[in-house]
């Protein structure tokens, strides 16, 4: 995992995922799910696909780098702070 890039493919997944909690998903047409599992389900497809550990390590690695941002930008700015914070929007330069 020189360059973490499986886990950083998680990130959106789960930003995404955790956005649109309603949203059915087809997984392979063999059976459907809601977006907020979708992560979980694909760590267990990187398992079961892998055959090892360490991918599903490195995906939920992934997931849980997600959610640390997920509540630092939504979930605290919303319940403890009351609005917008650096942690929550961009600097305007950028």
């Amino acid at each position: 995992m020189p360059f973490l890039s499986s886990p950083l493919a998680y990130v959106p997944i789960y930003f995404w995922s955790r956005r649109h909690p309603g949203t059915p998903i087809s997984l392979f047409g063999i059976m459907t799910i809601t977006a907020p599992y979708l992560p979980f389900a694909l760590i267990g497809f990187s398992w079961l696909l892998s055959g090892t550990l360490m991918a599903a390590l490195s995906a939920q690695l992934g997931c849980a780098i997600g959610h640390v941002a997920w509540f630092a930008r939504v979930v605290w700015t919303r319940e403890m702070l009351g609005g917008p914070t650096i942690l929550s929007e961009p600097p305007t330069f950028v």
